[in-house]
């Protein structure tokens, strides 16, 4: 893998060396009918992203350099040249790409995910144990993949997974609930991540207890919020930033799969209900569940009533209010007459 890796690295080196290569290069992707916005760039040898953008963008031209073997004599002389007095590798070769297409499948799990988490006009604690069980499943996936050098990579890096983070289970269980909290997941998406990673008896268990961690964290904020309710004031953040969430890569399978497999489970197995397991309990995991439930009900009923309203006065001959206030004193008034 390495030599691979050093080959494309050389070749791209060639190209980026001088204008007139460049521009070579150029010629052979315009009569390759390569069309990109982009041209490849050199990586810096000790750092892992770099390294993964610039064969991700090497790989859109491989014909390109397959090409300027033909065309340009010097870029073949270019490998015979000794470099540090050893013999310049390459160019690259159809397995040496075949390599660079695994090693870029196998980063872009890790690439993609620290996008998100390098995003700093937006929220992410919520996706950390998302993302951290993603990772998990996807070394799994890809060690059980069949293809050995991909197999050994992603053995080999689940092994420092484990070493770095530790067990799971140990994690910090408030980034759990920051999942929970999360409309598009709640409890049923952290279960099913449990199911992932652990066995049945384990997924209960963890699962308990992260509904007891939530339950007492809702007394916990019940009881200050009754204390300063006069000096609170409401906040809204958003939940993503579309300029940071558009620069991620777009191309997140893996994940995709993920929620694909979440909802095929809840549409063939019922799911237990949450709200009747914990009897001390339920009225939590129903607040928390179901607020943004009721608040879109509540608006449907304020739409509905304004329909209404709107009907109504056109039999009655009346010109329906615009305005906030005429409306609110539009409707009392019709409240008071019915």
């Amino acid at each position: 893998m390495n030599d691979s890796i050093v080959r494309i690295r050389n070749a791209v080196q060639y190209v980026r060396s001088s204008p007139s290569r460049l521009q070579k290069f150029k010629n052979a992707a315009e009569h390759e009918r390569i069309e990109s916005h982009s041209i490849v760039i050199l990586d810096v040898p000790t750092r892992w992203k770099s390294t993964y953008l610039m064969l991700s963008t090497a790989l859109k031209f491989q014909k390109a350099f397959d090409r300027l073997l033909d065309d340009d004599a010097c870029y073949g002389l270019y490998f015979s040249e000794l470099d540090s007095g050893k013999n310049r590798v390459g160019p690259p070769k159809e397995d040496d790409w075949d390599n660079a297409k695994v090693f870029v499948q196998f980063l872009h799990v890790f690439y993609d995910i620290t996008l998100k988490f390098s995003a700093s006009l937006s929220v992410t604690s919520n996706m950390f144990f998302h993302e951290l069980c993603s990772i998990a499943t996807e070394l799994n996936t890809l060690a059980n993949s069949g293809d050995y050098l991909l197999g050994e990579m992603a053995a080999a890096m689940k092994y420092k997974f484990d070493k770095y983070w530790g067990k799971i289970e140990d994690l910090n269980k408030l980034l759990i609930i920051a999942l929970v909290l999360d409309p598009r997941y709640k409890l049923d998406y952290v279960k099913f991540c449990f199911g992932d990673l652990f066995e049945e008896n384990k997924v209960n268990e963890m699962t308990y207890d992260i509904k007891e961690l939530l339950i007492k964290l809702y007394e916990f904020y019940k009881g200050v919020d009754s204390i300063s309710s006069s000096d609170q004031v409401s906040r809204s953040i958003p939940l993503e930033n579309e300029g940071d969430m558009g620069k991620v890569n777009e191309n997140v399978d893996f994940r995709l799969e993920r929620l694909k497999k979440f909802k095929q489970m809840k549409e063939k197995k019922d799911f237990v209900d949450l709200k009747n397991e914990v009897e001390s309990g339920s009225f939590v995991i129903a607040a928390l569940e179901d607020l943004g439930l009721i608040w879109d009900c509540w608006l449907l009923h304020l739409k509905i009533w304004d329909c209404w309203l709107l009907h109504l006065a056109a039999a009655l001959g009346y010109i329906y209010p615009k305005s906030a206030l005429e409306i609110v004193l539009f409707s009392m008034f019709f409240v008071c007459v019915i």
